[in-house]
């Protein structure tokens, strides 16, 4: 089995594996950097990728339930549409990583950087995303029914349209929010600062 970049290159290759959860995780195992690889459409189920370097991989609609991303370096890589639910991509690096339509629902994303990530129309339904950074991250159309947003900065995010109904917040910098037509029923907004704005 082989992985192969979204070039067409082989990145990593091994007789011995079967599956591909096997495949990635040795890879990863022996430091080797998946940089810009294909895993579109990947089971990498259950997978510990901790500390892996898939920066600009393509994971759209992969199966990454229950996978370890722990403090992994995923900026630019693709998620789009994939299954992420219950993943930990805690202290993860994630910059302007994509993860339109992607579904994370009671994902552990604490202490993880999504700058400028796009979850447009992500599902986040009691998620944990305490005390990571969503500076100008896309959350249009997003689902955070329930989800844990203390301590998150989501300063220049656009949240417009999204369900924010039981979600817990306690945040230090939401100025300048988009939080045009969200839902706030039932939301707990301990000890927040924010301002219903448009874009600046």
């Amino acid at each position: 089995m082989e992985v192969l970049s979204k070039h067409g290159q082989v990145i990593y290759e091994s007789m011995t594996v079967h599956r591909p959860q096997d495949l990635v995780e040795e890879a990863v195992g022996r430091g080797v950097s998946l940089t810009d690889a294909d895993l579109r459409g990947w089971d990498l189920s259950g997978c510990n990728l901790s500390n892996a370097n898939l920066a600009g991989a393509c994971m759209n609609s992969a199966d990454l339930t229950d996978a370890d991303l722990g403090s992994a370096r995923l900026n630019g890589a693709n998620f789009e549409n994939a299954n992420l639910t219950k993943v930990c991509l805690d202290e993860a690096s994630a910059v302007w990583a994509d993860f339109t339509g992607a579904i994370l629902n009671e994902a552990s994303i604490q202490h993880t950087l999504l700058q400028g990530a796009n979850l447009q129309r992500a599902s986040l339904q009691r998620a944990d995303l305490s005390h990571s950074n969503l500076y100008g991250a896309n959350l249009a159309g997003a689902n955070l029914m329930w989800a844990n947003l203390c301590g998150v900065d989501l300063s220049g995010a656009d949240l417009s349209a999204c369900d924010l109904y039981g979600a817990f917040m306690d945040m230090q910098a939401v100025l300048r929010t988009n939080f045009k037509s969200v839902n706030l029923q039932n939301t707990s907004l301990a000890n927040s600062l924010f301002q219903l704005s448009q874009p600046v």
